[in-house]
């Protein structure tokens, strides 16, 4: 239909969809995904807290002009400590996860991406920042469309060739964002939001 929205898919409720099957007869399929996130420590002139992506270790968030420091060190950790540690844990049981990584990510720590792509992990872009929802540009489409280009831009300079997936911060985008990549300098991508599908 012309009018459908870019994120609809047909409607099939469960007494009417065939039998759902995985291949080899495997009767559970599973993805094990690690968030590579990175937040900016502060963005100036803003007042709202900035999207916390978890539970707050201490409460009462800051504005979101402030550093808070009890909050950005757990991400530290994560980041210098957790993830290689994730990592051996990986290569010991021989399992290859996908790996979603903020255009940040791939700017201030790219040792870390290194070691994904030595791997040979899948990498799928996930918005250029962790606190910078796509559903706050709902009402701007071209400054969507902006972030999402820097994104895939700067992914395909790092992994060296054009992203093939994409899943939005917070599992959330609106429905421009498949269109957005026909003018990055990246090809046409899959969305592997839950929001979205390819047009």
């Amino acid at each position: 239909m012309a009018d459908k929205r870019p994120s609809s898919y047909d409607f099939v409720p469960l007494p009417d969809r065939a039998p759902l099957k995985f291949p080899n007869g495997a009767h559970v399929a599973l993805i094990f995904t690690i968030n590579i996130e990175y937040w900016e420590p502060f963005r100036p002139g803003q007042k709202e807290p900035l999207f916390p992506g978890g539970p707050a270790t201490i409460p009462h968030a800051l504005p979101g002009d402030v550093l808070d420091t009890a909050n950005w060190t757990w991400r530290e950790y994560g980041q210098r400590v957790g993830i290689w540690r994730v990592m051996d844990v990986f290569d010991k049981l021989g399992i290859a996860p996908s790996c979603t990584c903020n255009g940040m990510i791939m700017v201030e720590r790219r040792r870390i991406v290194d070691a994904v792509k030595e791997r040979g992990w899948e990498l799928v872009p996930h918005n250029w920042a962790q606190n910078d929802l796509l559903t706050y540009y709902a009402h701007n489409p071209e400054q969507e469309r902006t972030v999402i280009r820097k994104t895939l831009d700067k992914y395909q300079e790092v992994v060296g060739q054009p992203a093939k997936a994409w899943l939005s911060s917070a599992i959330r985008g609106i429905c421009t964002h498949p269109r957005s990549s026909r003018n990055s300098t990246s090809s046409p991508i899959a969305t592997t939001s839950t929001t979205t599908s390819p047009t």
